[in-house]
């Protein structure tokens, strides 16, 4: 067996060593929460660390070097993120009505030991009142090497260590069916819980103006009137129910994590000719000519041959979209003809559309 073939295997076995019976399946819990004193100023590492030494003493607390990493209950462990992120993951347990009968007690024993310190805790994506570059890390020599290494890299990940807070949920599987249906589903509900859990408001000191900027983008171009065939733009919770029911809704991201495009992949047609993808593309108005076009349309195919789809086909390129379809046709799209007047546009002229596909299996 080759190296890629051995690793395919390890990591197979791995998802297969996780499989639950029926009788033992279980839903776990993460949360993450922000430390804030009563002048809006992050708790310092030293103040946590002295918070939970008193609420839990030291036979419940877990140190590395001497340095207090966390506590250990019978029903959850308290663990400090890389800027001192206060995290509660609670044991696996049967329903969602006991992991929040915990966290509410946990919540409860805190609320007093919090008052007299005049802290608080908030849960919320970001950190809302400090830069993250600014907050120190805690003392642990995992988080100093994962630190260094993103400052190399200079991508998102010195935001995600010192500004982030999260919630992750861990549900038990069956067998390869069972985690493929659930995997399936989290990716379908994926734009729903964006939009029900976006809690942002700043960034860094910056107030968040866009929020969900891939409903933004795409009533961008619905706006302009010379693309899509939609005439009116989606409000955040079609937006919501749109994109949660794609085969594949993606955006293209800068390294600062700024959304620049976006496109939406999903069969053309049902039954006997549901092999067949059409998709849609766009990218924001600010950073047209930035090629993202290009990174969309070619990710597009890749994702479209990875979900099974035969031939990728496009309805309705209009004629005087020029650059988007030299794209097209740059990256294989065969042009069927046109039919003519096919495409109303927002001044009311009637405008040719050109009919295009790709073969997907000859790739």
């Amino acid at each position: 067996m080759d190296l890629a073939g051995m690793n395919i295997r390890k990591i197979t076995d791995y998802f297969r060593a996780g499989c639950k019976e029926d009788y033992n399946r279980r839903i776990g819990v993460e949360i993450e929460h922000f430390v804030i004193k009563e002048d809006n100023t992050n708790a310092t590492y030293e103040e946590i660390a002295e918070l939970l030494e008193a609420l839990f003493g030291n036979e419940q607390c877990e140190y590395e070097q001497r340095s207090l990493l966390g506590c250990v209950t019978m029903e959850y462990v308290i663990s400090l993120e890389p800027a001192a992120q206060l995290e509660i993951s609670i044991f696996p347990r049967k329903t969602v009505q006991e992991l929040e009968q915990i966290y509410e007690g946990f919540l409860k024993r805190m609320e007093s030991y919090l008052g007299l310190r005049h802290m608080r805790l908030e849960t919320c994506g970001y950190q809302p009142y400090a830069k993250a570059a600014e907050l120190p890390l805690i003392p642990k020599r995992r988080y100093e090497y994962m630190d260094a290494y993103f400052k190399h890299t200079e991508t998102m990940g010195i935001r995600m260590m010192r500004g982030s807070a999260s919630t992750q949920v861990s549900i038990d599987y069956l067998n390869e069916q069972d985690f493929v249906k659930k995997f399936q589903l989290a990716q379908m509900l994926s734009p729903v819980l964006a939009l029900l859990t976006e809690n942002t408001a700043v960034i860094d000191g910056i107030p968040v103006k866009k929020h969900i900027p891939r409903t933004e983008i795409w009533n961008q171009v619905v706006e302009d009137g010379v693309a899509f065939p939609q005439e009116e733009g989606l409000t955040g919770a079609e937006a919501a129910e749109f994109f949660a029911a794609q085969t594949v809704s993606a955006v293209a991201e800068d390294e600062q994590g700024n959304v620049k495009g976006l496109y939406i992949l999903h069969p053309n047609n049902i039954g006997r000719v549901g092999h067949i993808a059409n998709a849609s593309y766009a990218v924001d108005r600010a950073c047209r000519g930035e090629h993202i076009g290009e990174l969309l349309v070619k990710d597009c195919l890749e994702q479209a041959k990875a979900n099974g789809y035969r031939v990728l086909q496009f309805n309705a390129v209009v004629a005087s979209n020029i650059h988007a379809f030299h794209l097209y046709q740059r990256l294989g799209f065969v042009d069927l003809g046109i039919i003519p007047g096919g495409f109303l546009n927002k001044d009311g002229v009637y405008e040719d559309i050109h009919v295009m596909y790709h073969n997907l299996v000859e790739d």
